[in-house]
């Protein structure tokens, strides 16, 4: 085989290699935005309707809005985000924000989280919780957190999406505890469960991501390597 000829046979390789490189990575890149929002957001297209559906069940039994408010405190911008990046939605629906509907929502309350974003740890460092709303409620953290058994600490790891998602159902059985609202039917009680992982936090996604990769350029490397040791003799 003449050298020009070997020489075509392994750029053809290395082509093929970059693609599927190319190919991997994006596609992991948009797993990664579709699990979890994008850009260290909170809250997934997914995550936003399915938890909007369960709070429309209370509101429909009980006549108040219901919603959230988050902040993430990233520069990233995920489905439900307002123009200031704070992520939106409530019973009503993703980016709705029942506060501001007066005429569809004379009752309402909405979790409002704000998180401390550490950029040169790629993490969450702290959130606080905050109901607002116009039925008279007026939990601490501590105890808008304990209704769900939740701490801190849980809204700040791998799973705090779906603790955070926790917390907002948990909304209409702490106004119908407080006799704020009638009694939560039990398919409108029960608290859902996003289970996403999230962008901020997960550093275990980005480990099996780096390391897909290297492994990848790895092999390339050794491609590239092995063709020019052939080329030489």
């Amino acid at each position: 085989m003449s050298a020009s000829s070997s020489a075509k046979r392994t750029w053809i390789w290395i082509i093929a290699v970059a693609v599927i490189v190319i190919f991997v990575w994006v596609t992991l890149a948009d797993m990664n935005d579709d699990d979890g929002g994008s850009g260290g957001a909170v809250f997934g297209a997914a995550d936003s309707a399915r938890l909007s559906d369960r709070l429309a069940a209370a509101q429909r039994a009980q006549g108040v809005c219901y919603g959230w408010r988050v902040d993430p405190g990233t520069p990233g911008r995920s489905f439900t985000a307002a123009p200031d990046g704070t992520e939106t939605g409530s019973s009503l629906g993703p980016r709705t924000d029942p506060a501001q509907d007066k005429v569809r929502c004379a009752r309402y309350a909405v979790v409002d989280a704000r998180y401390s974003y550490s950029s040169i740890d790629e993490e969450w460092t702290s959130v606080s919780l905050h109901v607002d709303n116009n039925l008279g409620l007026n939990p601490t953290s501590t105890t808008l957190l304990s209704r769900v058994g939740l701490t801190e600490r849980d809204l700040l790891d791998d799973e705090a999406a779906g603790r955070l998602a926790d917390v907002v159902g948990a909304l209409p059985l702490l106004a119908a505890e407080e006799g704020k609202a009638p009694p939560v039917p039990l398919d409108a009680a029960s608290t859902p469960r996003a289970g996403d992982r999230i962008s901020g936090s997960g550093h275990g996604r980005t480990v099996f991501i780096g390391l897909g990769a290297a492994l990848i350029l790895g092999g390339v490397i050794w491609i590239i390597v092995a063709a020019a040791r052939r080329n030489s003799t």
